[in-house]
């Protein structure tokens, strides 16, 4: 079991663990980088520890008895179908409910609430509310850039308009849409986008020139998880 332990291999289906595992209730976490040698080793010291490997049926009776609950999500962010390059680290979470036990007492812990979001590289997750069927307000975790990175982005794509230079719009609105299609990630990337274009035509750019400023975004697919084997990791 610890050597089939899933290894997320694209940004997206790590991110998408990350806010699933919160928005269940795993509110606490520590982070960490590790070798793909030692990766086995750190599966089976935080099993032994904490856990994470229980069933749902374990997770019930822990529910029950107030006990935390742990979950360990790994990511290998260089991964390349031909030859992984070993030296690159394994990012790891190691998540927990709210409770008691041993992972309270040994390890770090921050925790995910309002006000206080998850941090990593450019993005953040946070929490926010929305209204869904039959009018309720249901709360939900979803990833955002930080607000450094947006007004940058921002300050940046709207620059290259107002100096008719395209080609550096088309790269910036490149790498806005390399970034996983988040309800928080689409929603800010439609406020660039809709001010660059009202910007663009300002400047004097022809509509059609603009072509290249995306009109519709991708939702991410649910479900949809990348993952590898720690096993099929270390054998390449």
């Amino acid at each position: 079991m610890l050597v089939n332990f899933p290894v997320h291999v694209s940004r997206k289906s790590f991110l998408s663990t990350v806010s699933h595992y919160v928005s269940h209730g795993f509110c606490r976490y520590t982070t960490g980088t590790i070798s793909v040698q030692k990766a086995p080793k750190l599966v089976k010291k935080f099993d032994q520890k904490y856990s994470i490997l229980d069933t749902k049926n374990d997770f019930d009776r822990k529910r029950r008895h107030g006990i935390a609950r742990c979950r360990l999500v790994l990511f290998y962010p260089n991964y390349h179908q031909e030859r992984p390059a070993l030296n690159e680290p394994l990012h790891f979470i190691l998540f927990s409910t709210i409770g008691s036990g041993a992972v309270q007492e040994l390890e770090r812990l921050s925790e995910a609430k309002p006000g206080q979001p998850i941090r990593y590289d450019k993005l953040t997750c946070r929490k926010e509310s929305g209204i869904r069927g039959g009018g309720r307000v249901k709360s939900a975790w979803s990833w955002h850039f930080n607000q450094e990175f947006y007004q940058q982005m921002r300050e940046s794509c709207l620059h290259a308009v107002r100096m008719r230079d395209l080609k550096q719009a088309k790269l910036l609105t490149g790498r806005l849409m390399s970034y996983p299609p988040f309800h928080g990630i689409r929603a800010q990337r439609a406020a660039i986008f809709g001010t660059m274009r009202r910007t663009a035509i300002h400047a004097g750019h022809p509509a059609e020139s603009l072509n290249f400023i995306p009109e519709k975004q991708f939702w991410v697919r649910k479900g949809r998880k990348e993952t590898i084997s720690l096993s099929h990791l270390l054998k390449h």
